[in-house]
Formats: structure tokens, C-alpha cells, sequence
């Protein structure tokens, strides 16, 4: 049951990282019912997710309203690394594009 209450409050800050007004730490930490330094450690898991954080001029986090998750296969994943390897050189797409999939930690670099 422990498990369940961290997952679902990762779920929960992901909702409130995408919700206007955006919160700080200390904000997020009492709306989600946790410590300050639990919302901290929180934030730093989805971070490690993948997830592109932003921070305000407030120290309010959150993440941009454009950002789209595609979820892709293994074999999506190396098709399109195979692409921007051979146009990263005159590329900048390519190459931002390469860089994200390297960092997939299941994805070796091309």
C-alpha cells in the first residue's frame, strides 16, 4: 500500500505541475500532503523521469503546456536515432533529437 501512495502522488504532482497558477516546493508539498523536503525529493524524481521542469520567478515549479509525451517502441527509438546520426552534422533538430534519445537510459548511443 506504501508504494501505491508514492505513485499516485507522483501522478498527482505531475497534475499540478501542468495547472495554472504553478506552486513552489513548500505550496506543492501542502497540497499534496508531504514534507517540504518529500516535495523536494518528488520534484527530483520526475525530473530523473524525463519530465522538463521549469521554475518562475517565484521558485514555482512546472512544466510547459507544450510538452508532449510520444510514447515510442524500441525499434522507434533506434529508426529514429539511425536518422539524426547521419543528419546531426547540418541538423540542429537532429541533433537536440539525438541527445534526448541518448539519455533514455535503455537506448545506447549511436
Amino acid at each position: 500500500m506504501y508504494n501505491q501512495h508514492k505513485v499516485f502522488r507522483v501522478f498527482e504532482l505531475l497534475r499540478l505541475l501542468r495547472t495554472v497558477p504553478y506552486f513552489t516546493p513548500n505550496e506543492l508539498a501542502e497540497k499534496m500532503e508531504v514534507s517540504s523536503r518529500s516535495a523536494y525529493r518528488y520534484l527530483s524524481l520526475v525530473e530523473q523521469l524525463g519530465y522538463p521542469l521549469q521554475k518562475d520567478e517565484r521558485g514555482a515549479y512546472f512544466i510547459h503546456t507544450d510538452y508532449v509525451e510520444i510514447p515510442l517502441s524500441m525499434k522507434e527509438l533506434e529508426l529514429i536515432s539511425n536518422w539524426a546520426s547521419k543528419e546531426v552534422d547540418h541538423n540542429p533538430v537532429a541533433k537536440s533529437l539525438l541527445k534526448r534519445i541518448q539519455s533514455i537510459p535503455a537506448v545506447p548511443p549511436k
